[in-house]
């Protein structure tokens, strides 16, 4: 029906023309171009124009098989599709390189990420946590950026960040004051950390009075939606310390019932005798979803550290008689404050060898409050 309508008009499309010269068509078409040929009165002047190209709308898989037959002796229907929604090139709380996408409650309670707030924040994710080895809650903060920790005797778990230190920097708990960290501070296992979010600048407003220097939030594993998922890990090093962990969370048979559970315990030992670091931690949550806008949740953790701390070893003159020195550990000098005015020479310092590795704490290893004098 189409060639019929072009031939009976005064154009013909260029194609057409190239495939009679070269009879490459049907021979009722070589027919009727041969009636052409002999009356090229009737034939117009050719004229090409470009053809308008239509989008392609998406079809699916049973319309594409069934265009012949519907082009062969049916009418066409025109199908409209609509586009799919485009999504976010990351969700919240996906994982990327520098946890940008992350929200926090440490530095905002409006949802905002990481790249969203005007503060310096700092995520250490679950994943960043394996792949760097940290144990302990003290080498996260070591680990970060601007931040400084340390696990002194008399106060463990102690952090500093832009010159400020102690009670200045506010410790949270799943975005909870867990109170003055001379008071509450204790070293902590990461086998139930999600992510540790440090907030480093003035933070009272967010996480309680007399946080000038900072803030750190331990945010532990939530429960999930979803398939049961298990994990467990273990490890040992030539000190003969030990870290062994379980973890387990997903839905329940009970619909709307999701659980988290994980389990670990540490025993870290030094090269220092009678010096070590024990960790347990125990701890599970429980969620249920009553309906899509009410949710009763539940969590119980216990944990307990006990430790002896090293509290240094004495430093001796390295060219004292009878001294062993110790290469690779200390080097400077000290000048004796009693013969500073007669001499004021310095002396290099070291460690004798035989000593290296004993321990110099007091028989009972207690720090605490001196008793009262009576």
């Amino acid at each position: 029906m189409r060639f019929k309508r072009l031939f009976r008009g005064s154009v013909v499309p260029l194609g057409i023309v190239a495939l009679l010269a070269s009879g490459a068509v049907s021979p009722g078409f070589s027919q009727t171009a041969t009636q052409t040929e002999k009356k090229p009165d009737i034939l117009g002047p050719v004229v090409v124009t470009a053809p308008k190209r239509k989008p392609a709308a998406a079809r699916s898989t049973e319309q594409r098989s069934s265009t012949p037959a519907r082009t062969a002796g049916r009418s066409r229907t025109r199908t409209t599709t609509t586009a799919p929604a485009i999504a976010p090139a990351t969700e919240p709380d996906a994982p990327t390189p520098l946890s940008g996408n992350t929200v926090t409650e440490v530095a905002s309670r409006l949802g905002l990420t990481l790249r969203e707030t005007p503060a310096s924040v700092e995520v250490v994710n679950k994943q960043s946590i394996e792949d760097r080895g940290l144990r302990t809650t003290t080498d996260i903060a070591q680990a970060a950026v601007g931040v400084t920790a340390g696990d002194s005797p008399g106060a463990p778990a102690s952090f500093s960040m832009r010159g400020f230190a102690g009670t200045q920097i506010n410790t949270l708990y799943n975005g909870i004051k867990v109170g003055p960290s001379e008071m509450t501070g204790r070293i902590m296992d990461t086998a139930n950390l999600e992510r540790v979010e440090i907030l480093k600048g003035p933070a009272s407003l967010l996480s309680g009075e007399g946080a000038v220097g900072g803030a750190l939030n331990y945010v532990t594993t939530a429960p999930h939606t979803g398939p049961m998922v298990n994990e467990a890990f273990t490890s040992f090093d030539s000190f003969k310390s030990h870290r062994v962990g379980y973890g387990s969370g997903g839905s329940t048979l009970i619909d709307g019932l999701d659980y988290r559970f994980d389990l670990s315990h540490a025993n870290d030992k030094s090269f220092i005798d009678d010096t070590y670091s024990k960790l347990t931690n125990v701890s599970g949550q429980l969620n249920y979803r009553v309906n899509d806008t009410f949710k009763i949740w539940g969590a119980y953790e216990y944990k307990q550290d006990k430790d002896r701390f090293y509290w240094g070893t004495p430093l001796v003159p390295a060219n004292f008689p009878g001294i062993i020195p110790t290469s690779g550990i200390v080097s400077g000098t000290w000048t004796n404050y009693y013969l500073s005015g007669r001499s004021g020479r310095p002396n290099p310092v070291t460690i004798d060898a035989r000593t290296l590795t004993t321990t110099y704490n007091v028989l009972d290893h207690h720090s605490g409050e001196p008793p009262e004098a009576t």
